[in-house]
């Protein structure tokens, strides 16, 4: 995985190999301010292919037909996204209980799924304002306070500790955390199941 990556080519060249294979989610180059897709590529298996074969579930976005973005600031679009997200949480999770319920027999126990929400902010200034917003008793009534961390790479000692421990075990339904907020920290190499709602608060390349 990224071949090209300073250290690990550097480690991988001193053993002198005779082929580089990488293999990655993001086949792209940097070139100034752009990304260029690879031009090497043996073997592609993009995210629809993905899809249309069933191995994982269908991304879909949503909007709204009656408002006009245009007639409001970026904080209240913000806040606008946050509470659209934080409804489809609730109602993601409403969902996987009752799929628990129909299919639970005295034999065959099913684990409830806890899914949780990842909040896309632009840099930790953004970030701290959504994580007051999302604390604050104007959001749900405070019903998030305790179940939301941020993680970014400015935190230090134990804050960074224990968001990070929290974050690795954030599927484990004896985590509080229903709520994820970052900041350009989980691009790739995090693998979870449970993520079910994103709310892009910053525009991305990809």
């Amino acid at each position: 995985h990224h071949y090209r990556a300073e250290k690990g080519m550097q480690a991988l060249n001193e053993l002198a190999p005779l082929l580089g294979l990488e293999l990655t989610a993001t086949p792209l180059v940097t070139k100034g301010e752009k990304q260029v897709p690879f031009k090497n590529v043996v073997y592609e298996y993009p995210l629809s292919k993905a899809i249309e074969d069933g191995y994982t579930r269908t991304p879909f976005a949503v909007t709204r037909s009656d408002i006009d973005f245009y007639n409001f600031a970026d904080e209240q679009i913000n806040k606008l996204m946050l509470l659209d997200g934080i409804a489809c949480h609730e109602n993601a999770k409403r969902k996987l209980a009752m799929y628990a319920i129909n299919n639970s027999t005295p034999d065959k126990p099913i684990r409830v799924v806890k899914p949780f929400m990842l909040v896309v902010c632009k840099d930790t200034a953004h970030a701290a304002w959504v994580e007051a917003y999302i604390r604050s008793d104007e959001f749900c009534d405070g019903a998030y306070r305790n179940k939301t961390i941020v993680v970014h790479s400015k935190q230090t000692g134990a804050e960074s500790e224990d968001n990070t421990r929290l974050l690795l075990e954030v599927e484990n339904p004896e985590n509080p955390v229903e709520i994820v907020i970052h900041v350009n920290m989980l691009k790739e190499g995090w693998d979870v199941n449970n993520l079910y709602t994103i709310v892009p608060l910053r525009t991305a390349a990809s």
